[in-house]
């Protein structure tokens, strides 16, 4: 269907988690740092909940972040070929949506068929 063995989309797939982890342990610093820095003065509390509401938000947009990266490599020619078709963002638009899609296929798809890695998909 898209070209690519099981092996390759489970690379891929490693390639994106990579990315998001590194990107959301950036965020969480990010987060902490300036949640610690935005008071300024010593009447600004800083609750618990607003401390540990940041850690499900930035596994999340991890999460978010890999489904992104992986929709992109997937389909990353027709997203490029979309930028110069007659209407160009939203051809664009709807190939990175199709991407997604194809995306979500494929790593349920990778996932389920690990133990025969050459297969296409």
């Amino acid at each position: 269907m898209y070209g690519l063995t099981v092996e390759q989309i489970l690379k891929r797939l490693k390639i994106s988690a990579i990315c998001g982890i590194i990107f959301g342990i950036g965020l969480l610093c990010a987060s902490l740092f300036a949640l610690v820095t935005s008071g300024g003065t010593p009447d600004s509390n800083i609750t618990i909940k607003e401390v540990i509401l940041i850690f499900p938000m930035s596994i999340l947009y991890s999460i978010i972040l890999v489904w992104e990266l992986m929709a992109y490599i997937i389909n990353w020619k027709k997203i490029l070929k979309g930028i110069l078709l007659p209407i160009p963002f939203i051809s664009m638009i709807i190939e990175t949506f199709k991407g997604y899609v194809m995306a979500a296929k494929a790593i349920v798809y990778a996932l389920k068929n690990r133990d025969n890695g050459k297969n296409h998909v």
